[in-house]
């Protein structure tokens, strides 16, 4: 299940973890960095990458949502592995069409990396005019989110 809180613009936690090649997807939602790497001997290893990003922006009902930088401070001292290259991918949760459920559905095939903040940031927007033309009954949030740190995870 995608945790909700991703999309609450009031929810202070800002980094979390997305495994490449893997159906968990963004279990890990925390306020500093050193959080989750204290907790990521729970993740079992396997063929995948454990990317850590951090939340930048939530695109909901036609209006952004905006985070600004968060002061790392707290995370000095801590070897984060591999410095990725700026890189930002866009996010996309659809609400589940069953009333009963509270879970989020993310479309890997939706979950793209782009060069620029602004690339994302209009991509965004075009793929929410689609959602929103092509399934007006559903509800669909959209998240930016900058990549940070990879890990190779074997």
């Amino acid at each position: 299940m995608i945790e909700r809180q991703l999309i609450n613009e009031n929810d202070d936690r800002s980094y979390f973890v997305y495994l490449t090649n893997r159906n968990e997807r963004l279990k890990m939602f925390r306020k500093e960095i050193n959080q989750i790497l204290d907790e990521m001997d729970i993740i079992p290893m396997g063929y995948t990458n454990l990317w850590i990003y951090e939340r930048v922006a939530i695109y909901e009902d036609e209006k952004w949502i905006t985070f600004s930088n968060n002061d790392d401070a707290a995370n000095k001292g801590y070897d984060f592995g591999r410095i990725k290259e700026e890189k930002y991918r866009t996010f996309f949760f659809f609400e589940s069409i069953r009333p009963s459920t509270n879970e989020l559905y993310m479309p890997d095939e939706e979950t793209i990396i782009h060069d620029s903040y602004k690339e994302a940031l209009d991509h965004m927007e075009s793929r929410m005019h689609y959602f929103k033309s092509h399934y007006p009954n559903r509800v669909v949030y959209g998240m930016v989110a900058k990549h940070l740190y990879d890990f190779g995870w074997h």
